[in-house]
């Protein structure tokens, strides 16, 4: 049972304009179910909920989405938008709950984000910039973000270089990024322009998150290694993700 973190934001829809709804892409559901695992959506509730929501899960998925409140990693706003405060507040309990858990976790884009925050570490606020490898939020031609990928570079001997080898091409759908990361973790993947892609937890604790969004790739290998690892973290205490 893998439980995935969602928001709350307004829709449109044929009941009224602006409803209140906690929201996912089905595109993560989708992964899970293809593979063969249950999944539940874990909209933000209250945060002494965390500890028992994951003591009933088997993994965890750290969903995309807005900007995490530079407030939570002490900074001044200065490009963060979407801000929902009592997400940051759910999703960084979730995390830390799921470390002392020890139950499997996968962050996925705002979700490395989070893990960065929960820990003590820092996020660059906006990393589009010309000359790099990350692309404008209008690409030149109008042309979808998906459609810009760009080249990853993993450390030999981390999880990621096991499941990808040195280097694979991802897509970028994202303007902020970690900036310091916590000891928690180990920065295992990066771009050529040297921005963090990836973390690893640095101990037994199996948790790993990437900066792009492979629910929106043909790839299933992370949601795969995810479904191995929750499915043996009880009889495998020491495999890192």
């Amino acid at each position: 049972m893998i439980g995935i973190s969602a928001w709350r934001r307004p829709v449109d829809w044929m009941l009224g304009r602006g409803e209140p709804m906690y929201t996912l892409t089905t595109d993560y559901v989708a992964k899970l179910v293809d593979l063969g695992s249950p999944a539940v959506i874990l909209p933000p509730s209250p945060l002494h909920h965390a500890a028992e929501v994951v003591g009933r899960l088997d993994g965890l998925i750290i969903s995309g989405g807005g900007d995490v409140d530079p407030a939570s990693y002490g900074a001044t706003n200065t490009d963060s938008a979407g801000i929902d405060a009592e997400r940051d507040a759910w999703e960084i309990e979730l995390v830390k709950e799921a470390e002392r858990q020890r139950v499997p976790v996968l962050g996925i884009c705002r979700g490395l984000q989070v893990m960065t925050v929960a820990f003590g570490g820092s996020l660059h606020q906006h990393i589009w910039n010309p000359g790099t490898d990350h692309p404008p939020l209008t690409p030149a031609g109008g042309g979808p973000l998906m459609d810009h990928p760009h080249p990853v570079e993993f450390d030999e001997g981390s999880a990621l270089y096991e499941l990808f080898g040195p280097r694979t091409t991802v897509n970028s759908y994202h303007h902020q990024a970690a900036d310091r990361v916590p000891a928690r973790f180990a920065a295992t993947g990066r771009a050529p322009d040297g921005t963090v892609e990836a973390i690893e937890s640095v101990d037994d604790w199996q948790a790993m998150a990437v900066q792009w969004h492979p629910e929106r790739a043909d790839d299933v290998r992370l949601f795969e290694e995810l479904i191995a690892r929750s499915g043996n973290r009880a009889v495998v205490p020491g495999r890192r993700l």
